[in-house]
C-alpha cells in the first residue's frame, strides 16, 4: 500500500441493505466508496431510501463517489419483475451516475442480466470503461484497480 492512500470507514445507518462505506484519500483527492448488497426481500421504496442516504453521506464529504455491489437490480431489463432495475436507474438519474458495467454479470439458460454494478458520476472514471475491459482477463468488473487515478486495493491495515 502506498503511503499517500488512507481510508476510513464511515458509519452507516441502513438496516436492510448490507453495506460498507469508506472515505478514501489518495494524494489530495477524496473518494467516497459505497459497497452494498440488496437482498431480494428489500422492496424498491426501502432500497431507494437506504441507498440514497448512503450516497448523500458520501457526496457531502467526497469529490468523487463510487457505488458498487450486488444490488439485485437488473439494469439490462429494468422493467422486468418488480422493476428493481428501473428503480436503480432512477437513483442513477438523481445523482447523475452512470454504470461502468453494462454487460451481463449473470447468465442463465433463459436470461442474461446485469445485477452487479459499479456506478459513478465522475466522467474520468466512466471514460475508463474501455481500459477496464482491455486489461481484465475474465470480466469487466474483475480488475477495477486499473481505473485512473490509480486506486490501490484496500487492506485491513489501510483502514484508519
Amino acid at each position: 500500500m502506498c503511503d499517500n492512500i488512507a481510508a476510513t470507514r464511515r458509519k452507516t445507518t441502513g438496516k436492510l441493505l448490507e453495506s460498507i462505506s469508506l472515505n478514501v484519500h489518495i494524494n489530495n483527492r477524496r473518494f467516497g466508496v459505497v459497497c452494498a448488497y440488496k437482498p431480494n426481500s428489500v422492496d424498491n421504496t426501502e432500497f431507494t431510501s437506504e441507498l440514497t442516504t448512503l450516497l448523500d453521506q458520501a457526496m457531502v464529504s467526497c469529490d468523487t463517489v463510487i457505488c458498487s455491489g450486488d444490488l439485485n437490480c437488473d439494469i439490462l431489463h429494468p422493467q422486468d419483475g418488480k422493476k428493481e432495475g428501473k428503480c436503480l436507474l432512477d437513483i442513477c438519474d438523481m445523482y447523475d451516475f452512470d454504470s461502468i458495467i453494462n454487460e451481463s454479470t449473470r447468465i442463465s439458460t433463459t436470461k442474461e442480466s446485469c445485477l452487479d454494478v459499479i456506478l459513478t458520476h465522475q466522467r474520468l472514471l466512466r471514460d475508463q470503461d474501455r481500459a477496464v475491459r482491455q486489461n481484465s482477463h475474465c470480466h469487466p468488473r474483475a480488475n477495477i484497480s486499473n481505473l485512473k487515478p490509480n486506486v490501490a486495493k484496500a487492506t485491513d491495515e489501510s483502514l484508519v
